[in-house]
């Protein structure tokens, strides 16, 4: 599950859940310089989430050969997500276009 915490209460309340499924998977989280969305790696997938909702946008499997070890938002750019693997490759994406 994905948890947000109020900081002025301090209440904890669950944004997103794996429903079952286990999120062992995922070894990277990042959100863009604007808060809209998040994405999460794991393996050779990127999932990118909406940040209010958590709900899952897109999902994208294979972009790399090997995993995907650093999976970035670039400062300046909300909509940019830089990818980094194991099988020696960088990546850049546009989550404005279908990224299948």
């Amino acid at each position: 599950a994905l948890l947000e915490m109020d900081p002025d209460s301090l209440a904890v309340r669950e944004i997103y859940s794996w429903g079952g499924e286990t999120a062992a998977w995922v070894n990277s989280l990042c959100s863009n310089a604007t808060d809209d969305f998040f994405i999460c790696a794991g393996g050779t997938t990127v999932r990118l989430m909406d940040l209010e909702t958590g709900a899952q946008i897109q999902e994208m499997d294979h972009w790399h050969a090997s995993l995907i070890n650093c999976p970035k938002f670039a400062n300046l750019h909300p909509s940019l997500i830089a990818t980094a693997s194991l099988d020696c490759s960088l990546g850049l994406w546009d989550i404005r276009t279908d990224m299948r």
